[in-house]
């Protein structure tokens, strides 16, 4: 006995535009989110004067000194481009301690200083130049390796 079937034709279903629509979205969607989650991987190239920032760092030229007697710091910019601050952090046995950025940044020939108090346990104070370049949407701060500081030793006055 063959059965037949017997098809509803009252019953609708999803339409094909419809269907191929929602198929577009969701793809389009999941193309968004894939993109965003592999750009956090790729970092933006910070520019000065139209290089890498890092070969900047190496352009960058100056002098720094500590006066014991007023406890003032001071830095001169003898390079070819302006530094815009500097990072200043201290040594103690064997422990590096971050200040934060003290001295405002100094253009080119210009000498700036800034009253700063050690601790009798210092050993040294090092000095990092911090520039400011741009990437594709903004001005962004950028210190300088730790081969471009410079290092003072610090007498114990004990």
């Amino acid at each position: 006995m063959i059965k037949e079937v017997k098809f509803n034709k009252n019953k609708k279903g999803l339409s094909p535009i419809i269907a191929t629509v929602l198929l577009v979205s969701i793809s389009l969607a999941l193309a968004v989110i894939i993109f965003l989650w592999a750009k956090s991987f790729f970092v933006e190239a910070i520019m000065k004067n139209g290089a890498s920032i890092e070969d900047a760092c190496s352009v960058v030229s100056f002098e720094t000194d500590y006066d014991y007697a007023n406890g003032k710091i001071s830095v001169e910019n003898t390079g070819e481009i302006p530094i815009y601050g500097f990072e200043i952090k201290t040594k103690s046995g064997g422990e590096i301690v971050n200040l934060g950025e003290g001295v405002e940044g100094t253009e080119v020939g210009e000498t700036k200083s800034l009253d700063l108090v050690i601790d009798g346990g210092v050993s040294e104070l090092i000095v990092a130049p911090i520039l400011l370049g741009e990437d594709d949407a903004s001005r962004k701060k950028w210190v300088c390796d730790k081969e471009f500081s410079k290092t003072i030793e610090v007498e114990n006055l004990d």
